[in-house]
């Protein structure tokens, strides 16, 4: 089939260019398409293609995002392990975080989406917590312009030792009623509240590893972002 061009870089010679990028948009599912590079001289004539690869376009139904730094209004305070990783895995007591009261929230930045999505579907809090009495619960809600949205799940009591527990996915964004953007996505702020489980707390709520799953409709695929330095990448409305 014909060849579109989809990206031009220019440069001096000696110059060494890495991780070009550019989107692709208007796949089609189970197509497959070959991305290449040529070099073209000063007249524009271009070389063969040498560097070539094929991919088949498939649509990426959700993508999760981890936590990075915590924000200025996170009142968990104990912490155990490097900050920006330390809720990236489901690795106990090595590294997590802890409330030892009511009302604490648990409030982290979580990671930017990479490149231009469309089609939010929903987005749900989830995370892997252990309570040290079995009493104690929370709420994984959001945390939206300095305003807490608590999650309809209500409140969650996991056991002693750690269990997953998934709030309801939101459909919309809580703060406008509007339907998600990614630029919504990329300002999103965890907002787990501590919840006293009797008449007093006791003990203290663990997380060792918390995302955001970012849900995307069917009728069509978010951007992703490919490549490397090998002389060939892209982002696309399909994952590869």
């Amino acid at each position: 089939g014909a060849n579109t061009k989809i990206a031009n870089v220019t440069t001096s010679a000696g110059e060494e260019v890495y991780a070009l990028k550019a989107i692709v948009s208007g796949l089609t599912n189970g197509t497959d398409y070959t991305f290449g590079i040529r070099a073209e001289d000063s007249a524009g004539t271009p070389n063969e293609d040498t560097n070539t690869t094929t991919r088949t376009a498939t649509p990426q139904s959700s993508i999760t995002l981890y936590p990075g730094l915590r924000d200025a209004a996170d009142t968990w305070a104990t912490l155990v392990g490097t900050e920006a990783t330390a809720l990236d895995t489901n690795d106990g007591d090595t590294s997590y975080i802890a409330a030892s009261a009511r009302n604490l929230y648990l409030r982290v930045a979580f990671d930017n989406l990479v490149g231009r999505y469309t089609n939010i579907s929903s987005v749900n809090v989830q995370g892997y917590y252990r309570n040290t009495t079995g009493n104690e619960g929370v709420n994984q809600g959001l945390y939206i312009n300095g305003t807490h949205y608590t999650n309809a799940a209500g409140t969650q009591t996991p056991g002693t030792s750690y269990q997953l527990l998934s709030g309801t996915a939101w459909t919309t964004n809580p703060a406008t009623a509007l339907a998600w953007t990614d630029n919504d996505i990329n300002a999103l702020i965890s907002s787990v509240l501590s919840v006293r489980g009797g008449s007093t707390w006791s003990g203290t709520m663990n997380c060792t590893q918390l995302w955001l799953t970012v849900n995307f409709g069917v009728a069509a695929a978010p951007p992703r972002e490919t490549g490397g330095t090998t002389g060939i990448a892209c982002n696309t409305c399909h994952q590869f």
